[in-house]
């Protein structure tokens, strides 16, 4: 069950537990009984990993005005992404533990 502020006219604003089918109904102030409305409060995004705030910031900022992708930004078209040549097996004499390899 989370975690839900709301703010009372009266009291102030205060916390309460609330199921997730009642987050928008109005809950009593625990001082005064008076109904109140919820609080739209920012998530606590300094306890957030540093790495999902970072690609929920690309989310957001890419969901409105997604950047524009150009033909001459994309180089020649074709080219492989890995395209230096290397020896995958280095069966070379200097490393006797991988003959039969």
């Amino acid at each position: 069950m989370p975690l839900y502020d709301y703010g009372c006219k009266d009291c102030g604003p205060f916390r309460t537990w609330q199921s997730m089918d009642e987050a928008a109904s109005p809950a009593q102030c625990p001082e005064c009984g008076q109904t109140s409305a919820r609080l739209v409060c920012a998530p606590n995004v300094n306890r957030m990993d540093g790495g999902m705030r970072n690609a929920l910031n690309r989310c957001e900022r890419s969901a409105d005005s997604p950047s524009v992708v150009r033909s001459e930004n994309l180089g020649e078209l074709g080219r492989p992404m890995h395209d230096h040549h290397h020896a995958h097996h280095d069966h070379s004499p200097n490393k006797r533990w991988m003959i039969g390899h």
